[in-house]
This record gives C-alpha cells, structure tokens and sequence, in this order.
C-alpha cells in the first residue's frame, strides 16, 4: 500500500502501529514509496532507514528486519544501478545490438565487405 508516509510524517502516527494495523488486515506496505516520500520531505537516509528498521523489527520481530533490509538494499542498488553489467557486456560484444536483433546481421556484414 502507497501513502503511508504522510500518515507518520503529518500525521504524526507511529509506524509501528500502521504496521500492526497493516498485519492484522493483511496490507503491505509500498517500501519504495515510502522512502521516496521520506527523502523528498528532506528526511536523511540514515534515519529513514532506522525508523523503517526499528518499526519492523518491532512489528515482525528480528529476523524479519534482517532479512527485509538485505532485500531493500538489494533494490536500493539496483534502482542506482539501472544497466545490469551483463547489458553492458553485449553491448560491448555487439555494438549494433543483440545478434538476433533486426538488421543486426546486415550490418555485421556490410563491416566485413
């Protein structure tokens, strides 16, 4: 679920009880939404993540929390990340796209003439 953000930051309303009310009704939470929403109110990513955690933590119990954070930075550094090294690596094999591509083959053949 989106829009949460507003509910701890205008609100003022816990996140460990939105997140209890979300659990007892089966409701997840849109991580990403909420961090963006955080750091665009100007909240720093190292509190954002610790109030993130602790709610978790608190709600889920501890090992939920690690392996929730391991996840999160995981798509963290994917979103920083948006080439993968293996698109890069075709693309460096065959600068004129995948080998399959259209034209691909054409143009591979008009270089070797």
């Amino acid at each position: 679920m989106s829009g949460v953000f507003p509910l701890v930051d205008s609100q003022g309303l816990p996140l460990e009880i939105v997140l209890d009310i979300f659990q007892q009704r089966e409701i997840i939470c849109d991580w990403l939404d909420f961090w963006d929403a955080a750091l665009k109110q100007g909240w720093r990513q190292d509190r954002t993540l610790r109030r993130i955690t602790s709610a978790i933590s608190d709600v889920y119990g501890p090992d939920y929390r690690v392996e929730w954070e391991r996840r999160f930075s995981h798509v963290l550094k994917a979103r920083e990340e948006p080439d993968s090294s293996s698109t890069r690596q075709r693309d460096e094999e065959h600068p004129g796209g995948p080998p399959d591509a259209p034209g691909h083959q054409q143009k591979h053949e008009k270089a070797s003439e």
